[in-house]
């Protein structure tokens, strides 16, 4: 900014309106008006989202969320639905965007942001390839931590659990050094939604806890008040002394 002679204010400007174009080209490159092929046109689109996708893992984040970039994400993955690299690239976006704190949350209140994971899916049974099914798992463990419990619901209802399964079991038996990042990808998001039943199994412990002496209180005494299940004095089919 001091080298261009430009304010701190002008300098958000501008990245601002270059983060508005590179959302508006992902969407709408230049097509056969301008003599570029729909191949061209595609690779423009891929480009536009590889800088939405590096901005978003930085302090550009927040530009990108509200200048277009969830939006050409998703529009991407359903423009060019047999282009893996827009795919790939769309995914990283969504995960930037999803992964900083400066944007996660306000992201989670978008309307979009259920949408995501039918989104995801739906580039992943497209292409077969490795690389897209870990950068899938990647993005909805993301998504899966800054969601909670209706976020995951979400990822396990598109079916997206056989896409884990397979692509662990490959990325390990590819795996010999013991570092390919593609198996912690879909370790994290398979432990991220196991999670998810973890938590709901001991809030329903605590509920039925909590439970259990108002029940006792309404009976007016110490009587078990559970139609068909037995108190623990009764457990093993005899009372307990004492």
């Amino acid at each position: 900014a001091e080298r261009l002679g430009l304010k701190p204010d002008e300098m958000y400007l501008a990245r601002k309106q270059a983060v508005t174009m590179l959302s508006a080209m992902a969407v709408n490159p230049p097509g056969k008006k301008s003599g570029i092929s729909p191949r061209e046109s595609e690779e423009t689109a891929y480009r536009c989202l590889l800088a939405l996708a590096k901005l978003s893992a930085r302090n550009s984040a927040y530009i990108v969320l509200t200048n277009g970039g969830p939006r050409a994400a998703i529009d991407c993955l359903r423009l060019y639905p047999a282009n893996m690299d827009v795919t790939y690239a769309a995914f990283k976006v969504l995960r930037g965007l999803l992964g900083n704190p400066s944007t996660m949350m306000k992201l989670r209140k978008q309307k979009r942001f259920r949408i995501i994971p039918a989104a995801v899916v739906d580039g992943v049974y497209r292409h077969d390839s490795l690389d897209v099914r870990a950068e899938a798992a990647h993005c909805l463990w993301t998504y899966s931590g800054v969601g909670g419990i209706d976020a995951q619901d979400l990822v396990i209802g598109v079916d997206f659990l056989p896409v884990l399964k397979s692509g662990l079991e490959e990325a390990r038996a590819m795996d010999k050094g013991r570092s390919d990042a593609r198996v912690r990808k879909f370790v994290g998001c398979t432990l991220a939604l196991a999670k998810r039943k973890l938590v709901r199994k001991l809030v329903g412990k605590r509920r039925w806890r909590r439970r259990v002496p108002r029940a006792r209180r309404r009976g007016g005494g110490g009587g078990w008040k559970f139609p068909g299940i037995a108190p623990r004095s009764l457990v093993g089919g005899h009372e307990r002394s004492g």
